[in-house]
């Protein structure tokens, strides 16, 4: 195996989440970014995320993705929040998605290619 990382680019997510069955849970660590990355490292010694985040990642998250052994070098401090969703999910299979701080902040946190850290290269 390599010593290269692996990379994920996407979005680090803490949803607070609705059932149909009207069962919630609330501060549920999410987001595509975060669903790869743990998946890749079953497999991988050394996986990254590049994501924008807020300060409080290490507390809203319980310092869980350092847990999973990800490398957080790439986690990359936007705002004084991280980004957080309501998701409503309908008995019909559908859900909703909003962003909580709204859709500017969830633009703010966006990141691409020119944002990885060399150290991820």
């Amino acid at each position: 195996m390599s010593d290269r990382p692996i990379l994920v680019l996407s979005n680090i997510i803490i949803d607070d989440i609705t059932l149909a069955d009207g069962a919630r849970h609330p501060g549920t660590l999410g987001g595509a970014a975060t669903y790869a990355a743990v998946g890749a490292r079953q497999w991988w010694p050394e996986v990254g995320i590049l994501a924008g985040v807020g300060a409080d990642l290490d507390t809203v998250t319980d310092g869980k993705l350092k847990a999973f052994g990800l490398r957080t070098e790439g986690h990359l401090v936007r705002d004084a929040h991280s980004i957080r969703n309501t998701l409503t999910y309908f008995a019909d299979d559908e859900r909703s998605e909003t962003p909580l701080q709204g859709y500017a902040h969830f633009a703010r946190l966006q990141t691409g290619p020119a944002d990885i850290p060399a150290s991820l290269l």
